[in-house]
């Protein structure tokens, strides 16, 4: 039954991104009737419905839809996504402040979800609703900061003490084994650079850790390569503050102690020891570890 509703589920996504809506209707109800408790089956149903101006009947999947994304929060699943999903339903039902309401919750998790409700059609009655853009203003400012990763610098722009951090940072991570690029002759011409310093730890085949060290946001991007899945990869905001032998200590502790073959104790380990970091998801999606 899996793949009979995933077959008719998908063939509605491609209808619907050719813009046949009554075919990816009819494709989206007959998931329904295989697989009750997927709530994106009812909601594409009545968004595809409403395209073709079959009101009443896109009325019934997106109540249905709502239930299920009720139901979902209840269980505390990706309550981000169900929220952010419930406030589609919400405001294709024309219940526009409950809709607000909901969206409000889903972006209080994550300010993804703001970028993706400026731009979905599933939002269209809110184009002239200053309370809409209101809501998504501080979240899109968030979301901008937290992708923000450093401005290009000369040597010269920087501080003794940055640049003697930095010395110290990779001096400490290629005696660990990590292989430095420090950018040596491109410093040495004044270049402006950005990240100002990278490197790269490799224990197997599989698994690759990468830092890239901005100098004036004073922050490294730790992304985790996972190269049997390009959907595993992570990424770890990490600011250095005032604590860059912190962060070293940090660092060098998850490398020696992770067990790098398997990926789910890696995760573990890696949230375990980095208790203030920020973590994104591969689409952008950004979670508080704590």
């Amino acid at each position: 039954m899996g793949d009979e509703f995933n077959k008719h589920y998908e063939q509605g996504l491609g209808y619907q991104h050719l813009g046949d809506y009554q075919a990816a209707a009819e494709c989206f109800k007959k998931a329904t009737l295989l697989d009750k408790n997927k709530p994106e089956a009812w909601y594409e149903a009545g968004f595809t419905l409403i395209q073709v101006q079959r009101f009443a009947e896109a009325g019934m999947y997106l109540r249905r839809a709502l239930a299920e994304y009720e139901r979902e929060i209840q269980l505390e699943k990706q309550k981000d996504f169900h929220y952010y999903q419930k406030a589609c339903v919400l405001s294709l039902l024309n219940e526009m402040a409950e809709a607000l309401e909901a969206l409000r919750a889903s972006v209080m998790l994550n300010p993804f979800y703001a970028e993706i409700a400026s731009q979905s059609l599933a939002f269209k009655c809110f184009e002239e609703d200053d309370a809409f853009y209101d809501l998504l203003r501080e979240p899109l400012h968030k979301l901008k900061q937290m992708r923000y990763r450093g401005k290009p610098s000369k040597q010269s722009q920087l501080s003794a003490l940055a640049w003697l951090n930095r010395q110290k940072f990779l001096s400490v991570l290629k005696q660990e084994g990590w292989q430095i690029e420090d950018y040596k002759a491109l410093w040495e011409n004044d270049q402006r650079l950005s990240p100002q310093a990278t490197a790269i730890y490799q224990k197997n085949e599989v698994l690759v850790i990468q830092l890239d060290y901005y100098l004036d946001e004073h922050l490294i991007f730790m992304e985790m390569k996972n190269r049997g899945s390009e959907d595993n990869s992570q990424a770890y905001r990490i600011y250095l503050g005032e604590k860059p032998d912190t962060v070293l200590e940090i660092i060098t502790q998850f490398q020696a102690e992770v067990n790098f073959h398997n990926w789910e104790d890696f995760m573990e380990a890696l949230i375990e020891v980095c208790k203030s970091l920020l973590f994104e998801m591969p689409d952008g999606r950004k979670v508080k570890v704590s």
